[in-house]
């Protein structure tokens, strides 16, 4: 066995977990607003450019857009949803939404969805199905003895 190749495996086969694991939370909440969300016009309070910071010291501009909108049992929630500087800023006082009732915070504007998330969380799921496959098909292999015998 090489064991820089036993290594690089191990820390594919972690990475893969890693990424499954968050992948996982990132898809659930997009799977959340896929079944549950409920769709309202909010009417438009602010739009506002900020500058958002990155790792490694680097900025971009993206828009916030803040509305207000009624849940389902009839309260008034203001909420914001941070978009990228290219998208169509609303010509009219309302804007399409999509929230989940009766759970702050979780509003967006409607199409500003992350479903990539559930795509990257299956692509994990099935690298990390092949590698525990082939980690079963190593395990069950015979072992190899050398033609020599011991005495």
């Amino acid at each position: 066995m090489d064991t820089d190749s036993e290594l690089t495996k191990f820390k594919l086969m972690l990475f893969a977990i890693v990424v499954f694991i968050a992948s996982g939370f990132m898809a659930f909440n997009e799977l959340r607003y896929l079944a549950f969300a409920k769709r309202a016009d909010a009417n438009l309070l602010q739009i506002e450019e900020r500058t958002k910071r990155g790792r490694y010291g680097t900025t971009s501009v993206v828009l916030a857009i803040q509305y207000e909108f009624r849940d389902t049992d009839g309260t008034s929630r203001k909420e914001e949803d941070i978009v990228g500087t290219s998208w169509p800023v609303p010509e009219s006082a309302t804007t399409p939404i999509e929230f989940l009732s009766g759970v702050k915070g979780k509003s967006r504007l409607k199409g500003n969805n992350r479903f990539w998330t559930v795509w990257l969380f299956f692509g994990s799921l099935i690298l990390m199905a092949t590698g525990i496959y082939r980690l079963a098909q190593m395990a069950n292999e015979p072992i190899r003895r050398s033609g020599r015998r011991s005495s």
